[in-house]
């Protein structure tokens, strides 16, 4: 049996549409008794998805049991050993980390466990309600097709599903992220949280992240470690032609502003071009139109025959 481990985004950060919709997902499913089996690349917060599904469960829980697949490979009793339930219709839930490592001999013993769930054996008769939240990389479906993982196992684990987006699908999250993991870093080592410069901002925007998001923390320990004059300068100077300079704000920032300066100082130097706006933010035109929609920027930086537009 494990406890959870500690989380790098317990409370799910994000100001991206997928992250919302996550959220509120989530919110939607945590009173709910059925399965749910969330998708996640390695390093993402699939067990933060998990653990907000406890956490905003409205109704008592009577036992919770976070179990990795690796430690039910290893000790077939690991589910046996869970305590009994105290009284009649108890409420219990069951978090398997990595389902897509169990053996078989495991996904018969868990497939069992949720057809009999009743762990009183002094008391047969006692039946109590059984929740399960499976957590697993994408790609369950193929190891169905090769006979690696039991179709009546998936069925069981699966009635409803979510999905973790990858970060390169929210890159706008990026910097919410970085300045909480810069504060928690500080936190640690009771330093004081440094000054940012809008450079480093533009190249955590401009960054071809992967789907791990120890990348993002790591990145921001090794500021804080290597952080001596007060200034943080640009973290990947040569990934993309400055958007800003100069200006100096400090953290904790206001992300709407940050977001709103960003892409005015964008929009400027591009003088109105949002093709090259947009590339020096690195995101789509799309994006950046709505974005200058959503600050009020739209008329002020709309264009007409390759000319800004009069206030």
């Amino acid at each position: 049996m494990t406890q959870w481990k500690q989380l790098l985004n317990p409370e799910l950060l994000g100001v991206s549409r997928v992250m919302r919709r996550l959220r509120q997902n989530v919110a939607s499913l945590a009173d709910l008794d059925d399965p749910v089996l969330i998708y996640s690349e390695p390093g993402l917060e699939s067990q933060s998805v998990a653990y907000q599904l406890v956490q905003q469960r409205s109704k008592p829980i009577d036992s919770l049991l976070v179990l990795d697949a690796d430690t039910l490979n290893k000790n077939a009793k690991a589910l046996e050993k869970w305590g009994a339930p105290l009284k009649q219709d108890s409420l219990l839930v069951l978090v398997v980390n990595n389902v897509h490592e169990l053996k078989p001999k495991s996904q018969q013993l868990l497939l069992q466990f949720i057809q009999e769930p009743n762990t009183n054996k002094a008391n047969p008769d006692l039946k109590h309600q059984l929740r399960v939240i499976g957590v697993s990389r994408p790609g369950l479906a193929s190891k169905i097709a090769d006979g690696s993982f039991s179709s009546e196992l998936f069925d069981s684990l699966s009635g409803f599903s979510l999905r973790v987006p990858p970060l390169n699908e929210r890159l706008e999250d990026v910097p919410v992220l970085f300045q909480d993991y810069v504060r928690v870093h500080c936190d640690g080592k009771k330093t004081p949280i440094p000054k940012i410069t809008f450079e480093t901002i533009s190249d955590l925007l401009a960054y071809e992240w992967q789907d791990d998001l120890a990348s993002v923390q790591q990145m921001a320990a090794d500021l804080i470690d290597g952080y001596h004059t007060g200034i943080v300068q640009p973290l990947i100077p040569d990934t993309v032609q400055q958007a800003v300079s100069g200006d100096i704000v400090k953290l904790p920032i206001v992300l709407a502003d940050l977001e709103r300066e960003l892409l005015q100082r964008a929009l400027t130097q591009a003088n109105c071009r949002q093709r090259d706006a947009a590339r020096v933010l690195g995101i789509s035109e799309p994006l950046l139109r709505y974005k200058m929609k959503k600050y009020n920027l739209y008329e002020r930086f709309m264009t007409r025959r390759g000319r800004p537009a009069k206030a």
